[in-house]
């Protein structure tokens, strides 16, 4: 008998693996979508690593999976990407909820050779601004192929001093953008939709108006493009503006200055415990009763507990009372 597709029995998911089958392809753009970006345009990239290490030694991170979206979140890229043959490479993998698993860098699943990504991030990345989460970390991921990449690029960093400091990403976007992220598992478009957001609400970028200049004025070249881009940034805010508070102006009969002589200070009388301190002269009296302070929960908290009896305790208090000590007497 056919069922219907929400009636067909699912995949049954093993806790040591999110993939529901051996040959489910998690990538959602395996080439990039060059037509969502317009030159200028900032992009932002996060990876996912894999561990590698030659002849069992000692291990580094390597990309496993990476992606890039437009300031508008549109996925521009995302794939997974495997690795050349090499004498001696060993290949290990971080838990599932990282993102990578061995049947992600599979060829056969969609996984990309690392040669062809590289390529297209260098096409993607060139001449416009790149924003990450932490980039000396994936810097040292992608390895021999940073300069290739990143060589003509603007780098922009979300944890640099002048955004948000050092913090994690999930941290950030659940207190600044509402938003719950790396729950069940890492996603790389998800931080990666995340670091352009946080970019863009510390620094009031719009995507549409800088398309509409881009389709008024036509592509700028990419000297010109730099010095606009630097320029936007020293006039970004660094810090929230705090609006001015607006007092209101006194009637005028209390601006008008007068000339009376400064009146003397008084002179108090305290009671404290039953005990009066006269000032300096009598002029005038208050009288202040000093009243003792109530307990707060601080307090109590504060005083030291009296101690529980427990076994150890109670077996020597008896041991000392069947052996009690007699002092000599001379």
């Amino acid at each position: 008998m056919n069922m219907i597709p929400s009636q067909q029995a699912q995949p049954k998911r093993s806790w040591a693996s999110l993939r529901t089958s051996r040959k489910q392809c998690r990538a959602t753009q395996l080439h990039p979508r060059y037509d969502r970006l317009f030159p200028g345009e900032p992009v932002a990239i996060d990876t996912e690593m894999v561990n590698h290490s030659i002849h069992k030694g000692k291990k580094y991170k390597r990309v496993g999976r990476v992606s890039v979206t437009n300031m508008s979140g549109e996925t521009v890229l995302d794939t997974f990407c495997y690795y050349p043959e090499q004498v001696g490479l060993t290949i290990s993998f971080d838990l599932p909820i990282f993102g990578v698993e061995y049947g992600d860098i599979q060829p056969e699943n969609g996984a990309q050779p690392i040669a062809d990504i590289v390529l297209w991030l260098t096409k993607i990345c060139k001449d416009r601004p790149v924003v990450m989460h932490d980039v000396h970390s994936d810097w040292n991921a992608f390895g021999e192929h940073v300069a290739d990449i990143f060589g003509r690029s603007d780098m922009i960093d979300t944890q640099s001093r002048s955004l948000y400091g050092k913090r994690n990403l999930p941290s950030l976007t659940l207190e600044h953008l509402n938003k719950d992220i790396q729950g069940i598992f890492h996603s790389s478009v998800e931080d990666a939709q995340a670091t352009g957001e946080l970019w863009v609400l510390a620094t009031g970028y719009d995507r549409d108006a800088h398309f509409a200049a881009y389709m008024r004025d036509g592509e700028m070249p990419a000297e010109e493009l730099h010095k606009v881009y630097k320029a936007f940034l020293k006039k970004r805010p660094q810090q929230p503006v705090i609006p001015e508070t607006i007092i209101p102006e006194a009637p005028a009969e209390y601006l008008e200055a007068k000339p009376t002589a400064e009146p003397p200070y008084p002179s108090l009388t305290v009671k404290s415990n039953e005990t009066k301190v006269l000032g300096s002269s009598g002029q005038a009296s208050q009288t202040t009763v000093l009243q003792p302070q109530k307990s707060t929960w601080a307090s109590i908290a504060a005083k030291p507990k009296p101690q529980t009896a427990t076994w150890t305790r109670f077996a020597a208090n008896s041991k000392a009372a069947k052996n009690p000590r007699i002092n000599e007497q001379w």
